[in-house]
């Protein structure tokens, strides 16, 4: 396997066939002549010829199952059913290709390609074909829905290569990608994807100068001379050989390579900030009655402002002003101070936690309740709302917690936007030391995804509910 510098750098994934499926890629220079189709190889910087291939390429098929019904409608007595029929059985076959890695399909090999459509269409076939005769109990609405998709299935290979060249004469296809590993073996593996444009990689300039975020490294081998993938490429593929070459190949499962992480992922996206103005705008609704009690029971307690606002480290270091309940004394700095001079203990457990069990700065009773629920947390849901948070991802911690941690994961940090709750906080919260906290935001910012986002809202819950480690 890739060794050295590749070993602590990064994270061995799953052998996923989608190559480069989902990745984000910074800019290359220049656009540059293909060299087997005639097309220009896109400068990737906008989100917009990002998501042109795969939006595309989703159309073409779109389009397949709207000619399918078209010839099938005037035959039978379900005619009328026809719209309503192709529109279930194309979306839930779109759904499974969506989930597939099918759009765009940068770095699978055309077999697997067919095979996956194949597979996805047979899957809502049976579906579908049962559910007919369920539901309908005739055999006539069953053949339609099964004609409908083997004559989309028969169409869409030439529907996606009407649009992939489309694409590619529009500068809108294909990821760049920089080939790492022994001379010889790179020329051939550049001359092998420029023939097969189609893969969707476009190689830049020669050498090791090529263009992107994204590294084929040949041979399984840690490129010499020192050469630094793990700070440079977001993504690694271990290309191990070319179709044609003699000896034992591993199985990619229909990929060109074995994936590999390089820096952190990119962020979720639209779906990750669709997630997080729903969540926080329905749990605004939710408590508000409930942060109006709490601020009133402040003020009666240490009366002042309920709001607390403090500067904290954001997405690319920028600060801004996080939002809380105050839990604490107008004076709580000075009462923290004077505790930290004469109790070596306390001195001891803030150095380790940056937190006290027994806090003197806590407001009696209200403060305490507030931060064992969690609720003095609830105002940054406006942090949230504005694009300063996200629902989910590291705390933003003050600075002097900060300090305590090694430069280069405080790097690391600021590549992602902080977060209200985060894997730490369902883990270990108040409990967990600087090492652990560091380890699991790591682990959070290299795998961290949608679906992760989701289990982390949801263990936030039980969490709260639980109320270990916090205070």
């Amino acid at each position: 396997m890739v060794q050295a510098a590749l070993r602590h750098e990064m994270e061995l994934l799953r052998p996923e066939a989608t190559g480069f499926g989902g990745s984000h890629f910074q800019s290359v220079h220049s656009a540059v002549p293909d060299a087997a189709s005639g097309a220009v190889a896109r400068p990737d910087g906008s989100a917009w010829s990002a998501a042109a291939a795969p939006l595309a390429l989703l159309a073409g098929d779109a389009g397949t199952f709207a000619i399918a019904a078209s010839l099938l409608a005037p035959f039978g007595s379900f005619a009328g059913d026809m719209p309503a029929l192709s529109a279930l059985v194309a979306a839930a076959v779109l759904l499974l290709y969506w989930s597939d890695g099918l759009y765009p399909g940068y770095g699978i090999y055309p077999h697997e390609l067919l095979r996956r459509r194949f597979a996805a269409a047979g899957k809502v076939a049976l579906l579908t074909g049962a559910g007919a005769m369920l539901l309908t109990g005739s055999w006539r609405m069953a053949a339609l829905s099964l004609s409908l998709l083997a004559i989309a299935l028969v169409l869409q290979p030439a529907a996606r290569a009407l649009v992939r060249s489309a694409l590619a004469r529009a500068g809108l296809w294909g990821k760049p990608v920089t080939v790492l590993g022994d001379a010889v073996e790179a020329d051939a593996l550049r001359d092998y994807l420029a023939t097969n444009w189609q893969i969707g990689m476009t190689c830049k300039g020669p050498g090791r100068e090529g263009g992107g975020q994204t590294a084929l490294v040949l041979g399984l081998q840690t490129p010499a001379d020192g050469f630094d993938i793990s700070g440079r490429f977001t993504e690694v593929i271990a290309v191990e050989g070319l179709p044609g070459a003699p000896g034992l190949r591993p199985d990619f499962g229909g990929g060109i390579g074995l994936r590999l992480r390089g820096r952190a992922k990119a962020a979720p996206g639209w779906a990750g900030r669709a997630m997080d103005l729903v969540v926080a705008g329905l749990a605004l609704l939710l408590v508000g009655p409930i942060l109006l009690l709490a601020a009133a029971a402040i003020y009666l307690t240490d009366p002042g402002p309920v709001i607390y606002r403090q500067t904290r480290e954001g997405l690319g270091g920028r600060p801004f002003s996080m939002l809380k309940l105050r839990t604490m004394y107008r004076d709580a700095e000075q009462r923290l101070e004077r505790l930290l001079q004469e109790d070596e203990a306390a001195r001891a457990e803030w150095s380790t936690h940056f937190k006290l069990r027994n806090d003197p700065r806590v407001l009696p009773v209200i403060g305490a309740f507030l931060r064992a629920s969690s609720i003095d947390e609830l105002p940054q849901l406006l942090n949230v709302i504005r694009g300063e948070m996200r629902t989910v991802g590291p705390r933003p911690f003050p600075a002097y917690h900060l300090a305590a941690m090694d430069p280069e994961f405080r790097a690391k940090r600021c590549t992602v936007t902080p977060g209200v709750t985060g894997l730490w906080q369902i883990s270990g919260r108040s409990n967990a030391d600087i090492s652990r906290q560091q380890a699991l935001d790591g682990f959070y910012i290299d795998n961290r995804s949608f679906w992760f986002d989701a289990h982390i809202l949801l263990g936030t819950f039980a969490a709260v509910f639980r109320g270990h480690g916090a205070y």
